[in-house]
């Protein structure tokens, strides 16, 4: 299959550095601690806020929040690739080949997705299983719905940063946007802290926003906060953003071609 190639140049590219492997791999470690201090604090010292969340449970949702990032990363993606081949001037050279370059850019990423998940997500995952023992999906049923709705994440997320990337046709480079952008994701997302703890006022805004479905709603489901028909429902809303963003990345597409401004050399 053509994505095992994809594959196998991504294993080449992240285990070429085997230092910085292993500098990436504990610095998901020291995450996972720091997030143990900080709610460890929190649930000591204000436990009345949490009302009937459990520790482990919220817990638990952050560390797969940390381990998502791993491999849904912001660092990486089609925003990367776009914007290095449009700074460089390479986008000529991938127009003119025979594959399609939405399906060049998507092979690469989701190639790059199945080694960070087999490595940098893996080990960090185990630590925390034996070391903290988080929390694991209760049921076969759960784990599976999980495992649906990491995949409509990636999808999703992959239609998002590629629009993203597609600005930098305009500016020629992100430098200025990724910043933003990461934030962005960061806070709308609730990768780090449970779209449910934030202000009442505040969550109907993020739930009809994109982000929530890159990470809330898999790690909700982890951790059983969604469950049964509600994951699915959840599911459904993932699916549907990733055919909103799909379509909304073709059109652009489509449009940019026309507009393409070669810089290099």
């Amino acid at each position: 299959m053509l994505i095992g190639t994809f594959i196998r140049q991504a294993f080449l590219k992240w285990t070429a550095y085997r230092t910085a492997f292993w500098v990436d791999v504990f610095s998901r470690l020291l995450q996972i601690y720091v997030m143990y201090a900080v709610w460890s604090l929190l649930y000591r010292e204000k436990p009345a806020v949490f009302g009937a969340l459990s520790f482990s449970g919220v817990f638990g949702y952050a560390v797969v929040g940390i381990l998502l990032g791993a491999v849904l990363s912001l660092d990486e993606g089609p925003h990367v690739r776009i914007a290095e081949r449009v700074r460089t001037g390479m986008i000529a050279v991938e127009l003119m080949k025979p594959v399609s370059f939405v399906r060049l850019i998507a092979l690469e990423s989701f190639g790059d997705l199945a080694i960070r998940l087999a490595l940098y997500a893996a080990i960090p995952y185990l630590f925390a299983l034996a070391v903290f023992r988080i929390p694991v999906p209760g049921t076969p049923e759960q784990a599976a719905l999980f495992a649906v709705s990491l995949a409509m994440s990636a999808v999703v997320q992959f239609f998002s940063h590629f629009l993203f990337g597609l600005i930098s046709f305009y500016t020629l480079d992100l430098v200025g946007f990724q910043f933003a952008y990461w934030a962005m994701v960061r806070f709308f997302s609730g990768q780090w802290i449970p779209l449910y703890l934030y202000p009442d006022a505040l969550r109907p805004f993020l739930y009809a926003l994109p982000f929530q479905a890159m990470f809330a709603t898999p790690q909700s489901i982890y951790v059983g906060q969604l469950h049964g028909t509600e994951a699915m429902w959840a599911i459904v809303v993932q699916g549907l953003w990733a055919i909103v963003l799909g379509a909304g990345s073709g059109a652009a597409w489509r449009q940019i071609q026309r507009h393409v401004i070669i810089q290099g050399g």
